[in-house]
């Protein structure tokens, strides 16, 4: 039996890639991300890459990242280094 839903952190892309892949076809079977909230979406201390993204520019490719005030990548405060999607999440969220 297939589940009805499937939950996964997103942000890097691995984590949230690896357990819905076998189920992106699959109509049936709900897929659901959820981000890292951090200190608050509004302190900009977060990892909330779907609530908060930009176009922008790191590791040599385009993706949709956390930018701080001046356009640069954001250092959002807990050594993390995860400050955009994986490139599979973008392209299903481009697809939806």
């Amino acid at each position: 039996r297939l589940p009805d839903y499937v939950l996964a952190a997103v942000g890097g892309g691995s984590n949230a890639i690896g357990i819905f892949y076998p189920f992106i076809e699959d109509k049936d079977v709900k897929l659901i991300g959820v981000e890292a909230e951090g200190k608050g979406i509004e302190t900009g201390l977060h990892a909330a890459t779907i609530t908060k993204h930009e176009k922008g520019i790191i590791h040599g490719m385009m993706s949709y990242v956390l930018k701080d005030e001046d356009g640069n990548i954001a250092d959002i405060g807990n050594g993390s280094t995860i400050h955009r999607r994986g490139v599979q999440q973008d392209e299903k969220r481009r697809s939806c």
